[in-house]
């Protein structure tokens, strides 16, 4: 083969307790699904932590992966090329994660094709979410196929049946492994990746877009949130990379070279910007909304802020998700520290998970018609099930790529 396949016994542990998970949280959607009540969602509340999770791993891809994959694929950046094959997979697998919940969250997920083809709507920025979508993953499929085709089109060459035929088809139908075709592939990666950058980011900016035009939900509502949206994708992005990254070559038992070293700590100054922006984005959004006129406005950041909402807002979205991150990767002889990166990485994810989730509930506990009561939720235990299983089922197909893919390889490798 190509590259080579080992199973050592980290690994397989890991994969034998992301598998239970896994299986834990396809049962709890199941549930959700075939028992009434197993949701903690009403008719004030309609929205709970699933909408949360595919908001999270959708910006992962669109804002976050896809533009790091970019940067080496479409601006020849060479120097990030050692996370390029693990970037366009970890892209590949959140998004369709993420589009996986959704599905999952509809009441009928069987007729989503109807909002498709069915019923058409070209004013609902839903219904653009759904082109855009699909759109940016024929394109984001395709350019890794690009990307990876040599090396499917090797083990073809060197294979027999119906592998042989797996692979050709994975290879798009040729077997040249010349110089010249991997420079052809490159080329073409190139333009599609650009397409998919720019598809991407559009279905990045209509989500906040989604939430920031709905005016009579004050949270929601403004300037503020199609950008946060994208600037957090982004981060979160660059965390997911560190994170795969590091866990990668721990489970593998496998010493990492300098050049991946020195991407991650590149990487590094570039999270810490971004938590910065982030952090004065946050600031900036909740004091104008709470120096407004309004008291609808008001009411939306006192749920927050010293609301219902408050214990998550302040100890996982702004400490843990943005000061305590910061903080380490502002200081040295932490920073540029494996454990110190993987710690920083991880509560960034914690911090945006946070963040999208205060958006959505937080949005819709004010309520929007006078006499109305406030929204009140908690995700029930079925829900929290399904949160850590999905997780779960986004990190075990990584790993399947981790084994399956040669994703350590530089684009110019032979």
């Amino acid at each position: 083969m190509a590259w080579e396949i080992k199973i050592g016994r980290r690994l397989l542990a890991c994969m034998l307790i992301l598998s239970l998970l896994s299986a834990l949280g396809l049962y709890s959607a199941y549930v959700i699904h075939a028992v009434p009540g197993s949701t903690n969602t009403d008719i004030f509340v309609p929205w709970g932590v699933m909408p949360a999770i595919y908001a999270f791993f959708v910006e992962v891809s669109t804002a976050g992966l896809c533009v790091l994959v970019s940067l080496s694929v479409v601006f020849n950046l060479n120097r990030f090329e050692p996370i390029v094959r693990r970037g366009i997979w970890l892209a590949i697998v959140t998004i369709l994660v993420g589009l996986l919940v959704i599905v999952l969250e509809l009441g009928r997920p069987e007729r989503f094709y109807y909002a498709m083809l069915g019923h058409v709507n070209t004013s609902s920025p839903m219904l653009w979410s759904i082109y855009l979508y699909t759109v940016y993953f024929i394109f984001l499929v395709v350019t890794a196929l690009l990307i990876f085709r040599r090396d499917f089109a090797l083990i073809a060459s060197r294979s027999t049946g119906v592998k042989r035929l797996l692979y050709r088809l994975l290879a798009l139908g040729t077997l040249d492994t010349s110089e010249e075709s991997a420079r052809r592939d490159l080329r073409l990666a190139a333009g599609v990746g650009f397409v998919a950058l720019v598809v991407g980011l559009s279905a990045s900016g209509n989500l906040g877009n989604i939430f920031g035009a709905l005016e009579h939900r004050a949270l929601w509502h403004g300037p503020f949130m199609p950008l946060h949206a994208m600037f957090s994708g982004v981060a979160s992005g660059i965390a997911v990379i560190i994170l795969a990254t590091i866990i990668a070559h721990w489970a593998r038992r496998r010493e990492m070279e300098p050049k991946v070293r020195m991407v991650l700590l590149d990487l590094r100054r570039l999270l810490a910007l971004l938590i910065a922006i982030n952090l004065l984005l946050v600031s900036w959004k909740y004091v104008v909304k709470a120096w407004s006129t309004s008291p609808h406005l008001y009411e939306a950041v006192e749920t927050v802020v010293r609301g219902p909402l408050s214990f998550e807002f302040w100890s996982f979205e702004i400490i843990l998700g943005l000061v305590v991150p910061l903080a380490y990767l502002i200081i040295p002889r932490i920073g540029k520290t494996l454990p110190g990166l993987l710690t920083a990485s991880f509560l960034v994810l914690t911090g945006v998970f946070a963040e999208r989730y205060i958006m959505i509930v937080g949005g819709l506990i004010p309520p929007v018609l006078p006499g109305t009561p406030h929204g009140v939720y908690v995700p029930s235990a079925m829900e929290s099930l399904f949160t850590v299983g999905i997780f779960a089922l986004a990190a075990l197909i990584s790993v399947v790529g981790e084994l399956l893919l040669p994703l350590d390889k530089p684009l110019s490798a032979e």
